[in-house]
């Protein structure tokens, strides 16, 4: 308990546990707990402000230490301009072998590539070849005649896709070692020839491939079909089968015609007899 001043009137000497003022009835006790309450609450905050602010410089402090320690290493294992050397020459020698594996990557890609399209092209030229030997084979028309433009056309298409495809081998050719002894393995194995030279020497000479196609297709469709009518008649005539006792000349279909001709007759003579 302690005398103070009464805040209403100022009457001193007042029991700060008095309910009220003497003289004005002012309420002592609950004016002077209010105060002391906010001291207190005052006293608090800045017992809270005192740590924070101890706790603050605590972290600089310990942020700071972490710091001299992190430029103490770095000094150690770097520090000498000798040891920034070492660590710069390990640090190329490192990226120079992840360049040169990558590198490495890429061509043994680039080799798989070239040897599996190499085969392609080779399968490709084989079914032209055929292509040209089929169409050919089945010529029988007069040279100059719409059907014989038609197949120029056709196998000069054919002939094209031949020149394409085996440039397109004689660049994988080159590639690598790997890709050339592909290729000669490959067109051993699927030809009749020892090498892809052997090979592509063979068609060129065969097939007059060139860099203008059309004047080989051309060539190649005059060698088989008739230069004229007379020549088709006159081989048709030397493939015809002869009748020698009626005397005519006949094809394979009209005998087969006339044979089931003559066994309708007998059926028809037997059914009126």
């Amino acid at each position: 308990m302690a005398l103070v001043k009464c805040p209403e009137c100022s009457r001193e000497k007042v029991s700060d546990s008095a309910d009220m003022c003497p003289d004005c009835g002012y309420a002592i006790k609950a004016y002077y707990d209010k105060v002391k309450q906010e001291e207190e609450e005052k006293r608090l905050e800045e017992e809270r402000e005192k740590q924070r602010i101890a706790d603050e410089e605590k972290r600089k402090r310990l942020q700071e230490d972490k710091e001299k320690q992190h430029k103490e290493n770095i000094n150690k294992y770097f520090g000498t301009p000798m040891k920034k050397l070492g660590w710069g020459v390990a640090a190329c020698a490192v990226l120079a072998l992840v360049i040169l594996f990558g590198m490495y990557i890429d061509k043994e890609n680039k080799i798989a590539e070239a040897i599996e399209d190499s085969k392609g092209y080779v399968d490709r030229i084989k079914t032209c070849v055929s292509s040209v030997d089929s169409t050919l084979t089945s010529v029988d028309y007069v040279y100059g005649s719409f059907e014989s433009d038609g197949t120029i056309e056709n196998v000069t298409d054919d002939l094209d896709d031949i020149s394409m495809y085996m440039s397109f081998v004689d660049m994988d050719y080159k590639v690598d070692t790997r890709v050339s002894d592909a290729v000669e393995s490959y067109v051993k194995s699927k030809t009749s020839y020892e090498s892809w030279e052997q090979y592509k020497t063979y068609i060129k000479s065969e097939y007059f491939v060139a860099d203008t196609n059309e004047e080989s297709a051309d060539k190649l469709v005059k060698g088989v079909a008739y230069s004229s009518n007379e020549e088709m008649r006159e081989e048709r005539r030397k493939t015809s089968l002869i009748v020698e006792e009626c005397d005519i000349t006949t094809s394979e279909r009209t005998i087969k015609y006339m044979e089931q001709l003559l066994i309708i007759h007998i059926v028809q003579y037997i059914l009126l007899k």
